[in-house]
């Protein structure tokens, strides 16, 4: 990615950052004290300096991957500001730009923390701080975006990613991850929101992910991963050439991408190609071994009458996810075919019992006779 997952660049690079014990504490006087001069003299002057001392305990920590005491440390500098829980400051502090800089840091570094913790509902509550606080401030929008991602919310992704393009339309990944949340959405698997998603909203397809891919590509961000989706997204849509140029493009970037071996091996056997899709399988599989290749190489076997071939690859893929219906398909079709009855039509209801549905239909033409 363009963007690191973790920490980015400090929101205000003017900012000074001062030495403090780790074991600072400040006592209830000092407290009292702080709030008297936020309301009465000067928010900036009051909390900043004590609050830069936690910032910079909070970074250090982040640094070190203490992402829980990296928390608490954002955390007090947050408690300093009593910007959550006093309205006369918060308005105070809403009314001086330095101040509202400051506090949006804290909270947009905490937000970081949390989001390295996966604690995504947290974190998007943070992220949303520094949108209400720095309404036109791009990277506050951007990471809500990410947070709303993680916890599949697809429609509001889109909203927060279309936000920070609105304010910086150069915001090449702002494309490239709504891209990724417009392809989630378009999904009839995805989890959708009655409020959001009809035909007045962004209710998402594979067309306007390709559009969001395509600008990302042309800004120059995020080469390999932008076209490895931009060929997902053509793949679903039946232009399965068109998939499996992206995916090329996508591996000559990075050799040992699997997942892109793996898709155009897909689109390779839609077309017909089943030696390349074979080879395509082979490759993924030999990277990185895993669930999706396996699977696919074996129902590409079963395809070609290499029964046994399927039931090693599926069982293979099994052992790597127990919870993946379609190997369990795929194998008890193998078996049937090689006369083992009992145990495929066992491996077709498994697969029925995972969600797969179709394979209720086969256990009616195969096993109850």
């Amino acid at each position: 990615m363009c963007r690191p997952s973790g920490s980015r660049k400090p929101l205000w690079a003017s900012l000074k950052r001062h030495n403090i014990y780790e074991q600072t504490q400040i006592n209830p006087n000092m407290k009292k004290i702080i709030t008297l001069l936020l309301v009465s003299i000067s928010v900036a002057n009051c909390f900043s300096q004590i609050g830069e001392e936690f910032y910079k305990i909070g970074m250090e920590k982040f640094d070190r991957k203490d992402f829980n005491g990296s928390i608490a440390a954002f955390t007090k500098a947050i408690e300093l500001t009593h910007f959550e829980t006093d309205d006369q400051i918060r308005k105070k502090i809403l009314e001086q730009l330095e101040t509202k800089k400051q506090v949006a840091n804290y909270f947009l570094n905490r937000g970081h923390a949390k989001y390295e913790i996966q604690d995504f509902e947290s974190a998007e509550k943070d992220f949303w701080n520094v949108t209400m606080i720095l309404p036109d401030f791009p990277e506050g929008h951007f990471q809500k975006g990410r947070a709303y991602f993680e916890l599949q919310e697809f429609s509001l992704s889109i909203f927060a990613f279309t936000k920070t393009i609105e304010i910086d339309s150069s915001d090449a990944e702002a494309y490239f991850r709504r891209g990724l949340a417009k392809y989630e959405l378009a999904s009839p698997f995805s989890h959708k929101n009655e409020m959001l998603d009809d035909s007045l909203t962004h209710s998402g397809n594979y067309n306007d992910a390709i559009t969001d891919f395509t600008k990302s590509l042309e800004i120059h961000c995020c080469p390999s991963e932008a076209y490895y989706h931009r060929g997902r997204a053509k793949g679903q849509l039946g232009d399965y050439q068109g998939a499996i140029d992206d995916q090329t493009k996508a591996i000559v970037i990075d050799p040992n991408y699997a997942w892109a071996y793996e898709e155009r091996g897909i689109a390779k056997q839609r077309l017909g190609d089943n030696q390349g899709a074979m080879n395509d399988f082979n490759i993924s599989i030999k990277i990185s071994p895993n669930a999706r290749s396996y699977r696919c190489r074996g129902s590409m076997k079963l395809g070609l009458a290499d029964f046994r071939g399927a039931i090693e690859d599926c069982s293979e893929s099994i052992k790597l996810d127990p919870s993946f219906p379609t190997a369990y398909m795929t194998r008890g079709m193998a078996k049937i075919h090689l006369n083992q009855k009992e145990s495929g039509c066992l491996d077709l209801s498994k697969a029925g019992e995972l969600g797969m549905t179709d394979a209720y239909e086969e256990i009616k033409r195969s096993c109850n006779k």
